[in-house]
């Protein structure tokens, strides 16, 4: 491997104050933050030719933790196989490492024993140092998990340019849609016991509305920005089906024998025959198809009844 760099400080005054070579390819520095006022650690995954060719300059990936970042390691290295799936990338991976709660953003006030400065810290102290000491270029590519997937959709927005894609994994982009700022309130509660208003101040706050011009590909940050923003789904694994019976096992735990499966009833309820539609559509949702086949039974017996009225009539009229 590579010997080390010296220990350098950039211009914003952050400095790395300590190396550690985990493995051959990956590395964790610890850079002295002066925006946060303590050292920060950041581990890298380096490019699969870093060390046989040591005068190229390489891409980088960063990927954003989730709500319940640790101070020891990032997730995406211990919780997934982002290692071994890079392992023949020829980017560098930068995986910050702490946050929690943080949405990797500047708060407005210190909170919990941590004044968090995220946003200036990965934008403006650290690139520099990856830039002259561990050969990446300015060609920059963010992921987030959950809060991480947030922070890769505004860290992009406040800062067109500086990231060429985003892509977020279970990422809320819409922080001011009805009752969202109360749930990331609870979820930081119960993540750390953080308060949501040292981060953004109330929800009528400003801070709160960066991910909403974000995703509105008409307004003229958007348009400003090169970026190129992409909301993730995790691909599903199962069928619908097995999907529902599986969440409401575990929400409602093992069900009565005797009582009848909401997803068995939509599959065996056929609506009856509209006397003058004719078949009715078929729908989706379970209780709706129940709903449905009675619906359309009473029309049914409603028609048969005003056909019976009808004969009934005829005969006193023609009798």
């Amino acid at each position: 491997a590579q010997a080390a760099p010296a220990v350098t400080q950039n211009p914003t005054g952050a400095a790395v104050t300590k190396v550690d070579w985990l493995s051959e390819r990956r590395v964790a520095l610890w850079v002295n933050s002066p925006a946060m006022g303590a050292p920060i650690q950041v581990q890298i995954l380096l490019a699969r030719d870093w060390n046989v060719n040591p005068s190229a300059s390489f891409p980088s990936v960063w990927m954003l933790d989730g709500l319940r970042a640790t101070d020891n390691e990032n997730a995406w290295t211990y919780e997934t196989d982002a290692e071994s799936f890079y392992a023949d990338k020829n980017v560098n991976v930068i995986l910050p490492v702490g946050g929690q709660s943080s949405f990797y953003s500047d708060w407005l006030e210190p909170d919990n024993g941590k004044n968090y400065q995220w946003e200036t810290f990965l934008t403006k102290e650290l690139p520099p140092i990856l830039e002259k000491d561990w050969r990446t270029t300015q060609t920059r590519g963010v992921v987030g998990l959950s809060m991480g997937g947030t922070s890769a959709m505004f860290l992009t927005a406040r800062n067109p340019g500086f990231f060429k894609f985003a892509a977020s994994l279970s990422g809320i982009l819409t922080t001011t849609s009805l009752g969202m700022p109360q749930a990331i309130q609870f979820a930081m509660t119960d993540a750390g016991g953080y308060n949501s208003a040292a981060m953004w101040g109330p929800p009528s706050n400003a801070q709160w509305l960066h991910t909403i011009r974000m995703r509105s590909p008409r307004s003229s940050r958007a348009s400003a920005c090169t970026s190129r923003v992409v909301a993730v789904r995790p691909a599903r694994t199962t069928s619908r089906r097995e999907f529902r019976r599986q969440h409401q096992l575990r929400r409602y735990g093992p069900r009565d024998p005797r009582s009848p499966d909401l997803a068995d009833l939509r599959d065996q309820a056929q609506p009856a025959r509209h006397p003058r539609a004719g078949q009715l559509p078929p729908v989706r949702n379970p209780l709706v198809a129940v709903l449905a086949v009675r619906a359309s039974s009473a029309v049914a017996a409603v028609g048969q009844r005003h056909r019976r009225r009808g004969r009934e009539a005829g005969l006193r009229h023609f009798g």
